[in-house]
């Protein structure tokens, strides 16, 4: 239990002093309610003694209208608790769910690339949920508790010194065997939090790839797939929970046990004339008070090691390093600069190396045509380019100076990529185009919707740079994907841009539209065009042929060409298309 309040505070470190307000007036709400909650047991014991011994009956009705204005009060006092107490929660949670989105986004793909979007939703949208259900419901309450159950010893003790030794020592034993249970069922925990990863990754898997699955035909095996992950889920928690009713019904037993050897002590000793009959109703009915957090602690566990779990994750997430280190100390010179790839090597996963020794330069302002075969290394390249990755041997440089030196921010504003893999956001024109930064003015996007042959589409759209895309489902052919991807480029001015067989599933009619937002888009800049077609290889002023990671040619595009023993003349002559397919 403490295990798992320490993660929690460790992870929302640094959250609280924006709140500390709230969390000041929280903590007064709380001890002044719990505070009043030990007080009013004391006016019933008073009621009942002065009833005892005959007293005034005027003393009787004060004692009996001040037990109900501060019952009311109480009540007042617990709402005011809970609504603050969740309003702390929720804004401290959503800040821990910022500062992980914000930790995802700093890893690289290898880390993507080993958890589906699936995972990654529940652990940073699932998991947060659980820790604001933890934080209000166990933590709050737990502090409330813990101040509760010290007022009622404390009380007791003044009454009468046996009682409320009797009282701390059962407290005492009782939160030592139940810290021992509960860790019991914390691994059938873990593995339940597992579990329902899976499940939730393997929903977005199959969401994905809704149009493949029902093409193909392979519904019946999506299912199978599903019912396995389902009954995954099901055993992991069908077991946690049973454990944790065993847990339960374990520490309640022991809590009754104790609960009547206080009774009988309370009795000895009201019969030994040692205390009063109303302290005896003071002793019963702080049990009962005792008795409600201590049943509701228990009762709670189960969450407290679902909690756990969901904390080990998002603390494992947190803990995870990108192995792209962002660089601090030198910064690329400005305009076009040249491109250089000095003796590197790369794997994703060891030992298959994807790229081997491959060394290369491109001058400012040229533009370098990259052929190969499929999975021969050519997007490896340009993610090495664009630092999605770094390079395992050797270096990657742009205008000398090493990327691995340069702030990722900048290498992004420097560098543009454009795949034929165009992802587009639910939101405005403007969002998808400016990728909603605030700098970039409505005049420079509709130039730049223009320049690239989008002129005709822009004019159609019903609220101009408002109209809103609804991401993948937008009603785009590919061409106006891809000259939107373009003008996403153009916008940013980069320095260097990368195409990524960026015209690979065009038509020719397409095609020749695109041809004529590329020329816009490399002009003043220098280009990497990896294409497996060779109308997209034409604009290229240098040629370089990879294969299986190791360059094969480079070299000038026209003394390729009229080399008759080049690889590139005998692709011309053979037919790119066929070759490097």
């Amino acid at each position: 239990m403490l295990k798992t309040l320490e993660i929690f505070f460790r992870l929302t470190g640094g959250l609280y002093r924006p709140e500390r307000f709230r969390i000041l007036v929280l903590a007064v709400l709380m001890c002044a309610g719990l505070g009043l909650q030990v007080f009013n047991p004391l006016v019933i014991r008073f009621f009942i003694d002065t009833a005892q011994s005959q007293g005034e009956l005027r003393t009787l009705y004060l004692a009996a209208a001040l037990f109900i204005v501060v019952e009311v009060v109480v009540q007042i006092l617990d709402g005011g608790t809970a609504y603050v107490g969740s309003d702390v929660s929720y804004r401290i949670t959503n800040g821990l769910r910022s500062r992980l989105v914000r930790h995802t986004l700093r890893l690289d793909l290898g880390f993507h690339n080993a958890h589906t979007p699936g995972q990654l939703i529940e652990i940073i949208d699932g998991n947060i949920n659980k820790m604001s259900h933890f934080f209000q419901r166990l933590v709050v309450r737990m502090i409330g508790y813990t101040l509760l159950a010290i007022g009622v010893v404390v009380v007791l003790f003044l009454e009468d010194w046996r009682l409320g030794v009797a009282m701390g020592a059962f407290l005492v034993i009782f939160l030592s065997e139940h810290s021992v249970l509960q860790r019991i069922p914390l691994p059938l925990w873990r593995r339940e939090r597992r579990a329902n990863e899976d499940l939730y990754g393997f929903m977005g898997e199959w969401l994905d790839g809704i149009q493949d699955i029902r093409t193909s035909g392979a519904k019946g095996y999506v299912m199978s797939r599903f019912h396995e992950a389902v009954r995954g889920k099901f055993r992991a928690t069908f077991k946690a929970e049973v454990v944790t009713v065993i847990v339960w019904g374990t520490s309640m037993f022991i809590f009754s046990l104790g609960f009547a050897g206080a009774m009988a002590l309370g009795a000895y000793l009201f019969l030994g004339e040692s205390i009063s009959i109303g302290t005896v109703y003071l002793v019963i009915h702080y049990l009962g008070m005792v008795q409600l957090p201590v049943r509701y602690i228990s009762h709670e566990v189960r969450y407290f090691n679902r909690h756990r779990a969901s904390l080990e994750r998002v603390q494992g997430m947190l803990e995870t390093e990108p192995a792209v280190v962002d660089g601090t100390s030198r910064a690329i010179p400005p305009g076009a600069v040249p491109v250089e790839f000095d003796h590197v090597s790369f794997s994703y996963f060891q030992p298959r190396t994807v790229l081997d020794d491959v060394s290369f330069s491109i001058e400012p302002g040229s533009v370098l045509g990259i052929l190969g075969r499929t999975g021969s290394g050519k997007t490896t390249m340009a993610r090495l380019l664009v630092r999605l990755y770094d390079p395992v041997d050797g270096s990657v440089r742009l205008g000398g100076t090493d990327l691995r030196d340069v702030p990722l921010k900048e290498v992004n504003s420097r560098v543009a990529m454009v795949t034929q893999d165009v992802q587009l956001l639910h939101g405005s024109v403007r969002d998808n185009l400016a990728l909603f930064s605030p700098e970039i003015d409505d005049e420079r996007i509709v130039n730049a919707i223009r320049l690239l042959g989008l002129a005709n589409w822009y004019d159609a759209l019903p609220e101009g740079l408002e109209t809103h895309i609804e991401g993948a489902n937008a009603n785009l052919s590919a061409g106006e994907a891809q000259l939107l991807a373009f003008a996403r480029a153009y916008i940013r001015d980069p320095d260097v841009v990368i195409l990524d067989e960026a015209t690979s599933r065009l038509d020719p009619a397409t095609e020749a539209v695109i041809e004529r937002a590329v020329s816009r888009l490399l002009k003043g800049r220098t280009g990497l065009i990896i294409a497996h077609r060779l109308q997209t290889i034409q604009r290229v002023d240098q040629v370089l042929i990879i294969e299986e990671g190791r360059v094969r040619e480079f070299g000038s595009r026209q003394d390729l060409a009229a080399d008759p023993a080049s690889r590139f003349s005998l692709l011309l002559k053979t037919g790119m298309e066929d070759v490097l397919a």
